[in-house]
């Protein structure tokens, strides 16, 4: 992302790396294509293998990205039933 901020070259990025564009230290534009689009998932070992503490943090960390997405806070990003 430095070479693009220094205007080098330009990228397509998701809508988490909006935080620099907010920050003035990067340009946005946004594509609008309904026919684009990435799927990204977040995977996790057997909870039994997990132990409290990583447990905890999977728990906290679900319940965080769930809230982001919900109240418009991740932008382009959408729930899927798991």
């Amino acid at each position: 992302m430095d070479l693009v901020q220094a205007n080098a070259i330009a990228t397509i990025q998701p809508g988490a790396a909006v935080a620099r564009a907010e920050a003035g230290l990067l340009n946005m534009h946004p594509i609008d294509d309904p026919f684009l689009f990435r799927r990204n998932a977040v995977h996790c070992i057997n909870e039994d293998e997990l132990s409290p503490a990583a447990l905890a943090a999977r728990v906290a960390l679900v319940d965080v990205m769930r809230a982001q997405v919900r109240h418009g806070a991740w932008p382009g990003a959408t729930l899927l039933d798991s």
